[in-house]
């Protein structure tokens, strides 16, 4: 099965779960997404890499100070460090990320953030800055290089309220 084979079959997969693949093209977000990791034990961040839009492809790539280190491995989904990587649609990595934006609740943040359903990187840095399936946390930065002043939550208010 080739790539784009899989990736299609992935695709389909999160459309069953009510999840869309935002495309570079309908997004409207300017500005990056740091993706930064906590190594276990400790509470020092590393700046992975970052995600931006431009033009009509989303593009991944590692920072020169992760590159220039071997402590930490790269992400799975983009093995090979010292390339960028480039799609039309936004990687599996970041896409698993964003809950449907469907959802009551997840409607009701994006009400209380001020954030659109076409802002795909701000929503990945407000909706989705940390989850607890990943060591990883996403940091969104607009255009204007000012870093968003709200911490990711660590955890999720449970979604169905206790009774």
């Amino acid at each position: 099965m080739t790539l784009l084979a899989k990736f299609r079959g992935f695709v389909g997969f999160l459309r069953d779960l009510g999840i869309s693949v935002p495309r570079a093209t309908d997004s409207t977000s300017t500005g990056r997404v740091d993706v930064l990791l906590v190594p276990p034990g400790t509470e020092r961040e590393i700046v992975v890499g970052s995600l931006r839009r431009e033009g009509d492809r989303f593009t991944f790539r590692y920072l020169p100070e992760f590159l220039a280190q071997d402590d930490v491995p790269p992400i799975s989904a983009f093995p090979e460090k010292g390339r960028p990587y480039e799609a039309r649609a936004l990687f599996p990595f970041f896409t698993v990320r964003l809950p449907p934006l469907g959802r009551e609740d997840v409607k009701q943040r994006m009400i209380e953030s001020g954030v659109e359903p076409a802002e795909t990187l701000r929503l990945l840095g407000e909706l989705a800055g940390r989850t607890p399936a990943s060591p990883y946390i996403l940091r969104f930065h607009p255009e204007d290089g000012k870093a968003s002043q709200k911490k990711p939550r660590r955890s999720w208010p449970p979604l169905v309220p206790s009774t």
